[in-house]
């Protein structure tokens, strides 16, 4: 069963949009995240077990990608995708649908590891 992890938009400017998102009732405190410059790159605010992440980059980009919690069980799975994949994290892989659209998957707050 997949889960949505977590929505990701777009923002010129990460810090001022994460102000915004502080000021809604029962929001979460922003985990700011930094590029190796020292400039935000990007913040995460936690509903229950989805996370928005606000990240730099242009306007009218969002969402920016549609990524799914992956268990376990089904990592290995991933195996047969991977040529697919043109962007790796230590938590996530980055794919494209036939549209262009964004989607992936993610083990966070675990590394993962395709067995």
């Amino acid at each position: 069963m997949l889960r949505i992890h977590h929505i990701a938009i777009t923002s010129p400017n990460p810090k001022k949009l994460s102000e915004f998102y502080s000021s809604l009732p029962g929001i979460s405190k922003p985990k700011f995240n930094f590029n190796e410059k020292g400039k935000i790159r990007s913040v995460w605010f936690e509903f229950g077990k989805i996370i928005l992440m606000i990240e730099k980059g242009k306007k009218n980009q969002s969402p920016h990608a549609l990524i799914f919690t992956i268990s376990k069980k089904h990592r290995k799975e991933l195996k047969k995708i991977q040529p697919l994949v043109f962007k790796k994290t230590l938590h996530t892989l980055y794919l494209s649908d036939p549209e262009g659209n964004i989607f992936g998957f993610s083990s966070y707050p675990n590394i993962l590891k395709l067995d």
